[in-house]
């Protein structure tokens, strides 16, 4: 019989530490640490800019997005993305948005700033979109960059639409919807 009061012992320990866990718990959650003031919100849109343009496809518009997330946009990141008419995802690329800055290099933050802000909403101009693509006096040779393969696939196609953008250091990309391959390709780069 001595045992019974021994379990009896046992059990009302295994009970009592469950419960103060419990209330641990409960306390633990209600006193979580308050979010710190300084703390850098990394996903805050800064800017954000759409444009509509024929690019997959030559008679119809997709939505090509430029957005600068970040606590402020001289350190902020930079995404590139375009969604075709289909609502997929085509093309995306992630910068920093100081690659706006081309070799601008000896600016002030506020320059800077200015500058990246410019350059951003200039970002889609409609004089870098032609057709058809490649059709500039390039040397499609030069495989430095890109295959000759996919230069020849875009070059093919009298109704691919090309885009150029400036990116980084003296880097011009330009990129097009293959529809043979069913994705946007750079077909043509040079820094």
């Amino acid at each position: 019989m001595k045992s019974i009061p021994f379990l009896f012992l046992i059990f009302s320990i295994i009970i009592t530490s469950c419960n103060y866990d419990a209330k641990k718990s409960a306390l633990v959650k209600r006193h979580k640490q308050p979010t710190r003031p300084d703390a850098v919100d990394t996903n805050k849109i800064l800017l954000s800019r759409t444009y509509l343009h024929a690019f997959s496809d030559q008679s119809k518009l997709d939505t090509f997005k430029l957005i600068i997330r970040g606590s402020s946009i001289n350190t902020g990141s930079l995404k590139f993305e375009i969604i075709s008419y289909k609502n997929e995802k085509i093309y995306n690329e992630n910068y920093s948005a100081v690659d706006l800055l081309g070799d601008l290099d000896d600016l002030s933050a506020k320059e800077s700033e200015d500058t990246i802000k410019s350059r951003f909403s200039h970002f889609f101009n409609p004089d870098d979109f032609y057709t058809p693509a490649l059709d500039r006096k390039l040397d499609l040779t030069d495989t430095d960059y890109v295959d000759i393969n996919t230069q020849k696939d875009i070059s093919a196609d009298p109704t691919a639409v090309g885009f150029i953008y400036s990116i980084g250091y003296e880097t011009s990309l330009e990129i097009a919807y293959s529809k043979k391959q069913k994705k946007t390709l750079v077909c043509y780069a040079s820094d």
